[in-house]
């Protein structure tokens, strides 16, 4: 392969990195704007702290469920 294909390649190779970038970019934009509109998230710090604060509430939502599922199957099971 001569110094000018390999040149050619090279520079078709730096064009399609260089689109691909751009589509990375526009993805991201958009994403920042949809975690924006539906969770008021400006950043992905905010983000990763919301997505923490949910966990943690639907553990203990999830805890809150079992105990009361218990009570009513102890209170009621007669009956199911």
């Amino acid at each position: 392969m001569s110094e000018i294909e390999d040149f050619m390649q090279l520079k078709e190779n730096v064009e399609r990195k260089r689109q691909e970038v751009s589509r990375a970019e526009g993805g991201l934009e958009q994403m920042m704007k949809q975690l924006k509109e539906q969770h008021g998230c400006k950043t992905l710090e905010e983000a990763k702290s919301l997505l923490t604060q949910i966990s943690q509430q639907a553990d203990k939502d999830k805890i809150k469920f079992e105990k009361a599922l218990k009570k009513f199957k102890d209170e009621y099971n007669d009956y199911l």
